[in-house]
């Protein structure tokens, strides 16, 4: 394969070529275009390519000859198919049809165009790196370039004040070029923010395509108890402009705790002047009646339960563990009732997942429903603290950490556009020592720099990210004192009998919080949960699917297409994800997982996850003594029977004992 520059003219039918038969680019006097990376580059997706890229999605033609139209991204919605190199494009439209479609032209990325008998156009393009609203960089890998021209019309250039949020995740300052042309400033600090050496700035000058437009919609949130989690949500809605007028259903199974909920915000709403109505229920069928978006952040046994589960197995030698095969049964129960609820009540509407287990969950619904889903976590975040430490700029980072969820490496760590690792190597020398000695961390999950995160680095050539360290290397976890020593004083990390009170302890102060305020009318709720957004995917990503302000998010989605490399189609992977009206677009990572952590990481915390909904599906028994023997800490085949027994007895386990036999 080779690499081929996409050169347009603002003539009549701003014709574009594929330069690969090297003739003279045709190339307007108001447009610059700058020398892209060299021809003959090595073939494969996200080889030899610069290392952060951007893409715009506009309404033109894509003309084929052999009389074809190719179509990519939003109109059709092929989402998780997007990465798929081997998927045939849908649909594929005839020339002679010469209404506009909506196209997506994507740099550094490749789109790939493979020739068969059956369909001279097929194979998705793939959307690589991180999209922008308002500049393309046009770039086409071809195996047959001699069988294909393109034709795009409707792209007058514009000068370009390029985005700031790319490769920012969940960043949304919606930036707009004016209208001009593209001066040579413009250019040079295109070249500076975004490291490629080729680049056309444009803007669609169709107004009415993709442009932000807000929309009243329904939003329930299932689990709205958890105070945290929901006056986040609630300060995130009121906050967006383009969400007045919504509805916001609250669904708990606890009615106080979803009258204080309620309460807060409608008081919250009122002080902003924002125009959101809220209800409350415990009915989750009526919650989800109307539903656009449904948000599950649901924990059916809670904190408590989970606390007593690991006091049972620490008096039968295992340190800090719940079988998660066994503990993970209330919640998977309820996702997929959610999910199969919504098939049934409110069939359009996106679910959110929120509440763990993620990975295992979203998983099973994916494969058992056809609720479209969006798997969310926090733990990418984990790059900003690395950041802080470091003394970078976030906004001057790219980064990409796929994998699956809880097992997400840092495949892409860039500063300037240049490799942030040799960066960190650097800190490690001079400051690590003497970090790890004296840093005393102030929140129980800070372990982002820790002595044991660095060594993991160390053993794999690449930082696991936010919550991947709890789960990796059994030698790093197997008392407290062994892990205050990887992971830093006061606690070893948020995984020991010290740390987690004070993570509840946090959470039932927030809940205090709350009853007080509801308790005093005379109380600003503004003054004490602030005015600031969160940093949580929830409402952009609905912002972005309702009202087209569309973004890069880390999401969890089927592996379609094999967005990582090695892992089935079916399972779900975490990853970024252009996200806009026409649905989640993935994004093939620039860089793969390396083989060590593929076997040692990521592999064995899939099979882990088929073992646990193979067992719940089937409800044998024998998979959850697998499971518990599969454990590290279990020294015998007796030790490992009497834990399962001990545990499906436990007072609150009636159902899970009937269930498996």
């Amino acid at each position: 394969m080779r690499d081929f520059t996409l050169t347009v003219t603002r003539v009549p039918g701003c014709l574009a070529t594929a330069a690969g038969d090297r003739r003279a680019p045709q190339v307007n006097d108001n447009l610059s275009v700058l020398d892209r990376h060299r021809e003959g580059e090595s073939g494969g997706i996200g080889s030899g390519l610069p290392a952060r890229g951007i893409a715009i999605l506009a309404r033109c033609q894509v003309r084929f000859n052999r009389d074809f139209i190719g179509t990519y991204a939003k109109s059709f919605r092929f989402a998780h198919r997007a990465a798929c190199p081997e998927v045939e494009l849908p649909p594929v439209i005839n020339a002679r049809d010469d209404r506009p479609v909506t196209a997506c032209l994507v740099v550094p990325g490749k789109i790939a165009f493979k020739t068969r008998p059956e369909a001279p156009l097929a194979q998705a393009c793939t959307l690589m790196r991180t999209p922008v609203q308002e500049g393309v960089v046009l770039a086409f890998h071809m195996e047959h370039p001699d069988r294909m021209s393109v034709q795009v019309d409707d792209f007058p250039a514009t000068r370009g004040n390029i985005p700031n949020h790319c490769n920012n995740v969940s960043s949304h300052d919606n930036n707009q070029s004016s209208a001009g042309g593209a001066s040579p400033s413009d250019v040079d600090a295109f070249r500076g923010q975004f490291p490629v050496s080729r680049a056309m700035i444009w803007r669609n000058s169709r107004k009415d395509w993709n442009q932000p437009m807000a929309r009243n919609i329904n939003i329930t949130v299932i689990g709205a108890g958890s105070a945290t989690f929901s006056l986040g949500l609630v300060k995130d809605l009121c906050l967006t402009e383009n969400l007045k007028g919504s509805h916001v259903t609250f669904m708990d199974i606890d009615a106080q705790r979803l009258w204080n909920i309620t309460g807060l915000a409608e008081r919250y709403s009122r002080e902003l002047g924002a125009d959101l109505r809220f209800t409350q229920t415990t009915d989750r069928q009526a919650a989800l009646t109307g539903a656009d978006f449904v948000i599950n952040t649901a924990d059916v046994k809670g904190h408590h339960h989970a606390r007593r589960v690991r006091e049972l197995t620490e008096s039968l030698g295992y340190y800090y563990y719940t079988p998660s095969a066994l503990g993970h049964f209330y919640n998977f129960r309820l996702m997929l009732d959610i999910a199969r609820d919504i098939e049934r009540i409110c069939p359009d509407a996106w679910l959110i997942q929120s509440g763990n287990p993620v990975f295992d969950g979203t998983t099973l619904m994916n494969r058992h429903t056809n609720a479209k889903i969006i798997g969310l976590c926090h733990g990418h975040y984990g790059y900003l603290e690395m950041a802080n430490v470091l003394g970078l700029d976030p906004s001057r980072i790219t980064w990409e950490a796929p994998g699956v969820n809880h097992a997400i490496w840092l495949t892409t760590f860039m500063h300037d556009g240049e490799d942030a690792y040799p960066i960190l190597d650097k800190w490690i020398e001079e400051h690590g020592p003497t970090y790890w000695d004296t840093h005393v961390a102030t929140r129980t999950h800070d372990i982002q720099m820790s002595r044991g995160v660095i060594d993991m680095y160390r053993m794999h050539g690449l930082m696991p990210i936010g919550d991947t360290p709890r789960l990796v290397g059994w030698w790093y976890h197997t008392d407290l004192a062994t892990k205050k020593h990887w992971f830093g004083q006061p606690w070893g990390g948020p995984d020991t009998e010290i740390a987690r009170p004070v993570h509840v302890s946090v959470l039932s102060e927030r809940l205090a919080q709350v009853d007080a305020a509801i308790k005093d009318p005379s109380v600003q709720v503004t003054s004490v949960f602030g005015q600031t957004r969160t940093r949580e995917q929830q409402v952009p990503i609905i912002d972005a699917l309702a009202n087209g302000v569309a973004g890069c998010f880390q999401v969890n989605m089927p592996n379609t297409g094999g967005i990582v490399a090695g892992i089935e189609h079916d399972v779900v992977v975490e990853s970024q994800a252009w996200i806009d009206r026409g649905g989640v677009h993935p994004m093939r990572p620039a860089r793969p997982l390396p083989a060590s952590v593929m076997r040692e990481e990521v592999m064995p915390k899939v099979g882990e996850m088929e073992r646990g909904l193979e067992a719940f599906l089937t409800g044998d028994r024998r998979l959850l003594l697998l499971d518990i023997l599969a454990e590290r800490k279990t020294t015998s085949y007796d030790q490992a029977k009497t834990l399962l027994e001990t545990v499906l007895a436990m007072p609150g386990h009636e159902e899970v004992a009937a269930h498996y036999r």
